[in-house]
């Protein structure tokens, strides 16, 4: 009545009142109806002459009302409408506009919304207000909010800034709780800072902005450092501490009372957990520190306990950062030094002693670092006051001071002080003697004074006393050994043989513990040069004799080395590593260790060595990173171990050392060294073509290789090793149909076969290398007679050599049989090899399952069918050997990727041996091996079901068809091997050009994949259901393609002329195994109720450019149309990779919209595109759920594999199904997200009607419909597959 009344009959403000009264009723219970028509009164009010302001903001707090008692996603979005329409008229509408968003964001996840809360604000805050305060601190909050959901340092900074200006404005009014407030929101900030300086200062230059802008007054400095510090106290995170720093340092905090620096040092000290712990601060962090306890112990002399604690403080902070080993600068040392000399003097007696220690530490340290320190008699003057109490630890200290002094200024008063105080305390331990010693020979440098040498002599060879295990005790060790060894050569007399024994005997000590490069260099060198001098060889059990003894035991040439000496060996090597040694002697130890292991493992096979031998060889590369030796040897090591396990990342790893290596030659680098780096390099590049193919690598190895050789003269005992490896690899070069001269082979194998002599451990290797040299030329125009005889005599020979479970034996052996296959008088005999070596346990897994090929085919031409068959059984067996688990993901793929073609070949034979059964045996075993299925593959099928297995091998391809009751196959004629790479290659390409947004290319792709729907109809589809029973209706079809098929869309063949389609006639659905179908198949009939449903889906997303915009319709209609369901939803930045994975265990029924990422290059990283990552195959292979069943993935290529790997169905989809999903839907191809919405939707209408088991009839019936209205756009409507049963 009031709406449709006259206006001169209403006052505005009656109707103001009216429609305040219907918000009041509403909110105290009543119905919506009234909301909706004070709001509608309100708009009209507003529109009245002067009652606009009024009126608005009433509308807008009902709105504000609203959304708290309704904060559903449509009323808030009904709420931001209306609102946001007055936001730049009205201050008060812009705040309630931004607080909707942010409720709006918490509901949604959507990150785009407290965006734009934010730039509202800010927008605001620039603006005239009525409350200007109101707004700042409601965007310091918004800021903070950000900030703790996407880590942006900067919008915390501004939130700080923003709410110091407003607690601050709040104090000048006396405003008592906006000064609360605003000093909580603070407080809340300073807790989230994170632990990093440049936050700190960031934090600090707003602080002190805000402190400036009014006027620096002391009180506003307190409030700010008083909450600061009540932080730091609560929390003690560095960053509060370093701004307290700030605050002191910049914010001119006045502080004559010492009172913020008692309390800045006192809360430090109180965070500390332990005393001597690091102290994570800069040095000029440290000189801050420093200064405020200088401070406060010079303003608190009164407080005798307090300075006593304080002093401490200041010693514990100057000792624990000058020996944290950092490279302190002269002038930060200086600046402690000038902060702490007139504390000295004011700390209580008891305490000054150690305060004086503290100083002349830094006093040295100064004196080491400044490149012009000038006379040092501040720190003599410094350790006179410490020797006063004539203690011998301090009149060490002081000689130590003096001959510092002498070595810089040259001063022989301080050097001859120096030696007199030392006679005068004598030695009371090895420490003392080695300055002592140091005195006498620096003294001995000036005078000449044979005593003098002597005297050190004696003082330093004392075996009997310990070094101590201080670096810097053991280098000037070392450096006074070297230095005595030279001084030798002054001596006016010779030297008699004792003391030739005693500088032997403290070289090679010194050589065991020195760090130095050049000094370890150069004492080893001495050690040799006096050793050959010695009249008289006094044996010895120390450490060096102990390595002298490990390194005779593995011998020259390690393959002649029995077991027994080289567990001798290692024992030694391993009990010498325990001991601390110098990092130079240490890494030839490890890297003797490592070579022992390694040999041990040859002989042995076992794993633990080859292991050991490489984290031994790390060490040793990280003691000496420059080394090109120890770089060349942990290379070596490394692609040992790839070709003992084949992981890619060893070989990876080997070549990048290994070019590290290389690029570290330079003139003056050894011949030998030389070698070992571009032999080892050559290895490393064949081995990786075998992964690329690239001609490149077998150049690189070519030139490693003539580099490697010409770097030996030809009198050098490795030239034969050079001369056998680069024969070796021509010969390989001839394998990849790359050219080389087989004169040249033979002829540097034979001269290596001559260079070596009867008995070296390599003359087997090296006459195996040429027979299979002669069996090549046999082949060429070069053929001279008898060279297979030859050859074969030389490899049966050489494999008589081996033990019979040595590792190298069946490498031998495979070699052998490979030759003997060239014979067709040897055929019956290299299948008995590759028996052998197929049955061997200790034979590498790759050479058995090669063996077993070549047992295969030579029995397939034999015509043995159970023979053959027996050979392939072994090889699908072999392939999980290969491909076995504990190899990274990477690596097995990639052996799959190699040799799982072979699966297709040996179910072909058997089906052409009449053996279909034989055939899906061969196929279970070979393929999903990454998924390691188990349990039976008996299907338990219904009337008028049937799996189809689809198989190809070079020009022959099978269906073998499984029903109820039998298990037969039918030749496809035109399903070949090349026929399918073609068509599969036409398929990707019209898929890729789908979707670019070019209307020609589009039409193209169309044609082409209706083209390949057609092709599958005539070659697959049609003489498939053509070859099965009779059934009513449409039929039920499980398709498991093998090979490149098993990413076509068999389920959607159409006969591009008459219209006919495998959709029409069967229902489909696809299964990675029969194993997996029969497991599934028993589960059928247990998930008709939806009871609790799961929904992962990103529609907005930090970067924009993976926004969904019809996502959110999508989930929406799917809650819909489950409203009985109970709903668990994870959406945008809730749908993180570790919440999507737990939720998935706990689910039985899950719909996921968002982007997929297809990998084809590294199938176990696809997934679906989550707020944090992609949750990958692999995360999902982890996942284990408890009768789940039914996933439906509205994303893009979910169901697509690799076309190397198709095999093993590696795609999102399959690790939902095998992980227990016992359906899911998915996609080939990248889909439309509008059209998806709508596929979503009918495809749940229909299984509302008939039930989740319906699900693979409901996605059919789908893509008829769109074909329907498409039927010229294949790719809109053939993409949907279903997986399970």
């Amino acid at each position: 009545m009031v709406l449709h009344s006259p206006s001169d009959d209403m006052r505005a403000e009656d109707l103001w009142f009216l429609g305040w009264a219907l918000i009041t009723w509403w909110n105290a219970g009543g119905e919506d109806g009234l909301f909706d028509e004070a709001i509608t009164m309100f708009r009209v009010v507003a529109d009245l002459p002067g009652s606009r302001r009024n009126a608005v903001l009433a509308m807008v707090s009902a709105w504000g009302m609203r959304a708290q008692r309704d904060p559903s996603r449509a009323m808030l979005d009904a709420a931001i409408t209306e609102v946001s329409a007055y936001a730049g008229e009205f201050p008060e509408a812009a705040e309630e506009e931004a607080n909707l968003l942010v409720r709006r964001y918490t509901v949604a996840n959507s990150p785009s919304d407290l965006n734009e809360a934010i730039a509202k604000l800010t927008a605001q805050a620039g603006l005239p207000s009525a409350d200007p305060r109101r707004t700042r601190w409601l965007l310091g909050s918004l800021l903070r909010f950000r900030y703790e959901s996407f880590q942006r340092v900067d919008d915390l900074v501004r939130a700080i800034g923003l709410a110091v200006v407003v607690m601050l404005e709040a104090d000048e009014r006396d405003d008592e709780e906006g000064r609360l407030e605003a000093g909580g929101l603070f407080a809340d900030c300073l807790q989230s800072l994170p632990d990093t300086p440049a936050a700190a200062a960031d934090a600090v230059a707003v602080l002190c902005d805000a402190l400036h802008e009014k006027g620096d007054r002391q009180f506003h400095q307190e409030l700010v450092a008083m909450i600061v510090t009540s932080r730091y106290k609560a929390t003690g995170k560095p960053s509060l501490l370093r701004m307290l720093f700030g605050l002191y340092t910049e914010a001119g905090y006045e502080d004559a009372r010492g009172l913020f620096a008692r309390e800045i040092v006192l809360e430090w000290a109180g965070h500390r957990q332990e005393r001597y712990a690091p102290i994570d601060l800069l040095d000029h962090e440290i000189i801050i520190l420093l200064g405020l306890c200088a401070h406060a112990i010079r303003t608190h002399t009164a407080f005798g306990d307090l300075v006593n604690f304080l002093t401490v403080q200041l010693m514990l902070i100057a000792n624990v950062w000058s020996s944290s080993g950092a490279e302190l600068s002269p002038a930060t040392l200086k600046s402690a030094i000038e902060i702490i000399e007139p504390v000295v003097d004011v700390v209580p007696e008891g305490g000054r002693k150690a305060l004086l220690s503290t100083l002349s530490a830094l006093h040295l340290k100064y004196l080491n670092r400044a490149a012009d320190p000038g006379d040092g008699r501040a720190f003599i003057e410094v350790n006179r006051r410490l020797a006063a109490d004539r203690s011998p630890s301090a009149l060490g200290g002081l000689a130590n001071a003096l001959l510092s002094n002498y070595r810089r200024i040259g001063a022989g008063a301080d050097l001859d002080e120096a030696v007199r105080i030392l006679a005068e305390t004598g030695s009371p331990d090895y420490t003392t003697a080695l300055v002592h010693a140091n005195a006498l020979l620096m003294r001995f440098d000036r005078d000449q004074e044979t005593g003098d040498w002597l005297s050190a002599l004696g003082l330093l060879d004392q075996p009997d006393e310990q070094l101590p295990d201080i670096p810097k005790i053991r280098a000037g060790f070392a450096d006074l050994v070297a230095r005595l060894d030279t001084a030798a050569s002054a001596v006016s007399t010779p030297l008699p043989p004792e003391a030739v024994q005693r500088l032997y005997a403290l070289c090679t000590r010194a050589m065991l513990v020195v760090d130095d490069e050049q000094t370890f260099q150069w004492l080893q060198h001495r050690a040799r040069m006096w050793h050959e001098k010695l009249t008289e060889d006094r044996p010895a059990d120390d450490d060096h004799a102990k390595w002298t003894l490990a390194r005779s035991l593995i011998g020259t040439h390690a393959d002649d080395t029995p077991t027994d000496d080289l567990d001798r060996a290692t024992r030694l090597f391993e009990e010498l590593l325990s001991k601390r040694t110098g990092k130079h002697f240490r890494a030839l130890l490890l890297s003797d260790l490592s070579g022992a292991c390694l040999e041990r493992f040859a002989k042995t096979g076992d794993r633990a060595d080859l292991d050991r031998s490489i984290t031994a060889m790390r060490e040793a590369v990280e003691l000496r990173p420059g080394d090109a030796l120890m770089l060349a040897n942990l290379s070596h090591k490394l692609s040992e171990r790839f070709e003992a396990m084949g992981s890619k990342a060893d070989l990876d790893e080997s070549l990048a050392l290994g070019e590290h290596a290389r690029d570290l030659i330079g003139d003056d680098t050894g011949e030998w060294m030389r070698f070992i780096v571009h032999n080892g390099l050559a290895g490393g590049y064949r081995k990786r073509f075998a992964f690329t193919a690239d001609p490149a690598d077998l150049d690189r190895a070519l030139a490693a290789l003539r580099a490697a050789l010409d770097a030996l003269p030809d009198d050098h005992p490795d030239r034969a090793m050079a001369q056998h490896n680069l024969a070796g690899f021509l010969l390989y070069r001839t394998t990849q149909d790359e050219g080389a001269d087989p004169e040249e082979i033979v002829r540097l194998f034979s001269a290596a076969v001559d260079a070596t002599p009867a008995g070296h451990p390599a003359r087997h290797s090296r006459r195996v290398s040429l027979a299979q040299a002669l069996l090549h030329r046999s082949e060429t125009s070069s053929a001279r007679p008898g060279d297979q005889t030859e050859a074969l005599r030389i490899m049966r020979d050489q494999l008589a050599g081996y033990g019979p479970d040595e590792p190298r034996r069946f490498e031998a052996a495979y070699v052998l049989a490979s030759a003997l296959t060239l014979r067709t008088d040897s055929a019956t005999e290299a299948m008995e090899v590759f028996q052998d070596i197929v049955r061997a346990p200790r034979a590498a897994a790759e050479t058995r399952l090669k063996a077993g090929v070549g047992w295969a085919v030579l029995a397939e031409r034999a015509d043995s069918p159970e023979g053959a068959l027996a050979a392939w059984d072994e090889v699908t067996r072999l392939l999980s050997v290969v491909a076995w688990q504990g190899l990274p993901r990477s690596d097995q793929e990639r052996f799959l990727a190699t040799y799982q073609h072979h699966v297709a070949r040996a179910a072909t034979f058997a089906i052409k041996a009449g053996d279909p059964r034989r055939a899906l045996d061969l196929l279970e075993h070979g393929r999903s091996i990454l998924w390691q299925q188990e349990g039976s593959a008996d299907l338990e099928l219904g009337a008028g079901e049937s799996a189809v297995v689809l198989v190809a091998h070079g020009e022959l391809g099978h269906a073998v068809l499984v029903g109820r009751d039998d298990v037969r196959a039918i030749e496809l004629p035109g399903m070949t091997a090349p026929e399918i790479d073609r068509w599969c290659g036409v398929l990707d390409a019209a898929t890729s050009a789908f979707g670019s947004g070019d209307h020609e290319n589009y039409e193209q792709a169309q044609q082409a994949a209706a083209a390949v729907l057609d092709w599958l109809w005539h070659v697959v589809v049609e003489p498939v259901l053509a070859a099965l029973p009779e059934a009513e209706g449409r039929r039920r079809l499980f398709w498991c393609p093998t090979g490149p098929l098993a990413m076509m869309p068999l389920h959607a063949a159409t006969d591009h002329g008459t219209g006919r389609s495998c959709l029409d006639l069967a229902v489909s659905s696809y299964v990675p195994s029969m194993r997996s179908l029969a497991t599934t198949l028993a589960r059928r009939g247990a998930g008709q109720e939806i009871e609790e449903f799961l929904t992962i889906a990103i529609d907005d997303h930090p970067d924009e450019k993976l926004a969904l915009i019809h996502v959110r319709t999508e989930v929406a209609t799917v809650e819909r149309l489950l409203p009985s369901a109970r709903h668990t939803a994870l959406l945008n930045l809730q749908a993180t990779r570790a919440a999507a994975a737990a939720e998935l265990a706990r689910h039985r029924f899950v719909h996921v919209s968002c982007h997929g990422a297809h990998d084809p290059t590294a199938p176990s990283g696809s997934g679906i595109v989550l707020a944090d990552g992609v949750l990958s195959v692999l995360d999902i292979a982890k996942v284990r759920t408890d009768d789940a069943q039914f996933a439906y993935l509205s994303a893009c290529r979910t169901a697509m594999g690799a076309p190397e790997l198709s095999d093993e169905s590696i795609h999102l989809g399959a690790a939902l199904f095998l992980a227990g999903f016992r359906q899911v839907v998915g996609t080939l191809w990248a889909v439309d997200d509008q059209l998806a919405a709508m596929i979503a939707e009918v495809f749940y209408r229909k299984v509302v009607v008939s039930g989740p088991d319906a699900a693979a009839t409901a996605i059919g019936e789908v893509a008829l419909l769109v074909r329907a209205q498409r039927k010229a756009e294949p790719l809109l409507w053939a993409g949907y597959v279903h997986i399970g049963a």
